[in-house]
């Protein structure tokens, strides 16, 4: 709104009143968009506290897929190996597995028992030689049942032990499934977050906008203000000697015209009063 240097008093006054009007109007809008940017501010905090919560369960999901996998690595290659040693013993065992059947404890005893009789007994040569065949014999089936009966052992324990360590693999694949699925989750959270904390930036950013514009907008309303406040009053002032000057001026006719009439009647030989002298002859309180 333009101040106009020619408008009346009444019309300077009237615009200054308005102007005060777009003044607080204008006031009552910054009070509201700050208000709504501290609320956005706020819910800003709350998504970065949201999202931060998120990052932690993701990177925590993310340190414990890693170990998984390490120990999937692990198991995968502990089973190849076991699996590498069986198929080794099977072909160990193949060639001995009859040795399975002796009963290896009696074999045992009855080696004991012959060994005891040719330190005991007096045994004649062919006796003797006799006995030392059937003991080399026996030592060697012993011998024999012996390695089938540990590789046997040995490979019921890997077995069980490949068991245990596939039940484990399939564990592990159910927990990495889990996982990921949580993971997914977790970021579509933090997504969801991020592109909500973008848009709430966007909006602060344009109340910022919006609150510069409006305190620029106000200073120069202010301005204006200012300007014809200082107007009106030199306006108000100006009326003021105006009113003085004119009362001064109808002051000095009145004496004037007093004057005029004594000095009339002083010439027509009429008495006159002593407030008439003062008139003709004396300083008048106007000068």
């Amino acid at each position: 709104m333009c101040v106009d240097a020619g408008m009346s008093g009444v019309d300077q006054e009237k615009e200054l009143s308005q102007l005060f009007e777009q003044r607080r109007g204008i006031i009552e809008q910054l009070k509201q968009i700050r208000s709504r940017r501290s609320d956005l501010l706020k819910e800003i905090d709350d998504l970065a506290e949201r999202l931060q919560k998120e990052t932690d369960s993701y990177r925590q999901l993310k340190e414990k897929l890693r170990r998984l996998n390490e120990e999937k690595r692990q198991l995968t290659s502990k089973i190849r190996e076991g699996k590498e040693k069986l198929r080794t013993m099977s072909n160990e065992l193949e060639g001995i597995s009859p040795a399975l059947k002796v009963q290896g404890d009696g074999l045992e005893k009855e080696l004991k028992k012959i060994e005891w009789r040719m330190q005991t007994e007096r045994l004649t040569k062919e006796e003797e030689k006799e006995l030392l065949s059937k003991i080399k014999e026996m030592a060697y089936t012993l011998s024999v049942w012996k390695k089938a009966y540990g590789l046997k052992n040995e490979e019921s324990k890997i077995a069980s032990e490949l068991d245990d360590m596939t039940a484990r693999l399939f564990d592990i694949r159910a927990d990495r499934q889990d996982i990921l699925k949580e993971m997914q989750d977790r970021k579509e959270k933090m997504d969801e977050y991020t592109q909500a904390g973008k848009q709430v930036y966007q909006e602060i950013q344009g109340l910022d906008t919006d609150i510069d514009e409006l305190e620029g907008t106000l200073s120069n309303l202010d301005n204006k203000i200012s300007e014809l406040k200082s107007k009106v009053i030199l306006a108000k002032n100006e009326k003021k000697r105006a009113g003085w000057a004119a009362r001064i001026a109808a002051s000095k006719e009145a004496i004037e015209k007093a004057r005029k009439e004594a000095m009339e009647r002083m010439k027509r030989g009429e008495a006159i009063s002593l407030d008439d002298l003062k008139l003709l002859y004396g300083e008048d309180s106007s000068r």
